[in-house]
């Protein structure tokens, strides 16, 4: 079965096919095995969402719930939001902008070796202690 036929069957379920598709398609899937069982499954489910569907009751009635939050929306109007001066606009670049110097700052200076790391003991003057070397002889 093709995804095209599993979706014609959910509409068939869902109700949403006029009399001539649903008469096709139940024609069509009345030797398929397959769509016969997918269309018990999707059934069954649909049942059993809507019996277990909660029911959601307001305590008042429609019009006094609704007039109700229409009273509170007069009571507190909106109030226009207080804007920053102009002037301190270019607070809110500073902090992106010193954090991206900061960063680039970082990157820029160069690594200074370790004096440990530049001290190396050469294995012909090894009785001579540690000399500062800039290369590595084997």
């Amino acid at each position: 079965m093709n995804k095209e036929t599993c979706l014609e069957l959910q509409a068939l379920i869902d109700g949403e096919l006029n009399k001539r598709q649903r008469d096709a398609l139940l024609r069509k899937s009345a030797a398929d095995a397959e769509s016969q069982h997918l269309v018990e499954a999707l059934t069954a489910l649909r049942e059993t969402v809507r019996g277990h569907e909660p029911e959601h009751r307001v305590p008042e009635s429609r019009e006094f719930y609704w007039s109700r939050i229409q009273q509170r929306i007069a009571a507190n109007p909106l109030r226009p939001a207080t804007a920053t001066p102009a002037r301190w606009d270019w607070l809110r670049w500073l902090v992106p902008v010193a954090g991206a110097a900061a960063v680039a700052a970082l990157l820029s200076f160069p690594r200074t070796p370790e004096p440990s790391e530049l001290a190396v003991v050469s294995p012909r003057h090894s009785e001579t202690g540690p000399q500062l070397a800039s290369s590595v002889t084997y």
